[in-house]
């Protein structure tokens, strides 16, 4: 039976209900779906329900997670709770043969002035405010960048949004800037949010081992029977519906 706000109604009343909301209509969809009569259907509803209650009963109070096996999964997946930062990075970068020098000595006063380097990046039609590429974030911050050693000194120290000093070679001038940080808030082992994940996780997974060993069990003692080899396949149904 199922309770609702008008009263109780019987399982076989909600399914009519759901499937036309008379006789006639949900028998045809009945068949139509499963190839079964509604009292079929219904009678196996009815199994599937017995044979899930049963696994309940049998399998829930095998699975045990201690505090101990969370804080293992924890240490497991911490990457998981917690990820890098990503640092995204602007790059500018001229040469005199394709740029000329007036144009790049206007680029060196800009951005030595203070002027954003996106600003400048964008005058210049760079897309994206001149963004280059993006890198997980280390632990020793921008120094732990796999960056060339020049383009990692350059951009050390220097505020988000604000160009490095230029960075010059025999055929180009560069400058990189720090466009962004976006640092992921951290998500401690004692976030109750993490110790529910964690937890339901391990449950899932012991309930399934759990499963697996009961339907082995069922099978060894009912090999020759045929009444527990119908039970059998009611756990199976049941596992397959409700738990997969």
């Amino acid at each position: 039976l199922v309770e609702n706000k008008f009263g109780i109604v019987s399982v076989r009343e909600q399914e009519i209900a759901r499937r036309g909301g008379n006789v006639a209509s949900a028998e045809s969809s009945v068949l139509e779906e499963q190839g079964l009569s509604l009292e079929e259907f219904m009678t196996r509803r009815r199994d599937i329900a017995l044979a899930s209650d049963l696994l309940r009963k049998k399998i829930d109070p095998r699975v045990i997670v201690s505090w101990r096996d969370i804080e293992q999964e924890y240490r497991r997946r911490e990457a998981e709770f917690n990820p890098p930062g990503l640092v995204r990075l602007g790059r500018i970068r001229m040469t005199e043969r394709r740029d000329g020098a007036e144009a790049i000595a206007s680029v060196k006063a800009r951005l030595a002035s203070g002027e954003p380097f996106a600003e400048v990046a964008t005058s210049l039609d760079l897309p994206d405010g001149g963004f280059w590429r993006e890198f997980p974030l280390p632990a020793e911050g921008i120094a732990g960048l796999d960056l060339a050693a020049p383009f990692r000194e350059a951009i050390e120290g220097v505020p988000v949004g604000q160009a490095g000093p230029p960075i010059e070679s025999a055929s180009s001038t560069t400058w990189l800037a720090v466009l962004s940080i976006e640092q992921p808030p951290a998500m401690s082992l004692f976030d109750p949010m993490v110790q529910l994940a964690l937890r339901e996780g391990l449950r899932a997974q012991q309930f399934a081992i759990e499963q697996r060993r009961y339907l082995e069990s069922l099978r060894r003692r009912w090999v020759s029977d045929d009444l527990a080899t119908m039970q059998a396949r009611l756990v199976a149904i049941a596992l397959e519906r409700y738990y997969r």
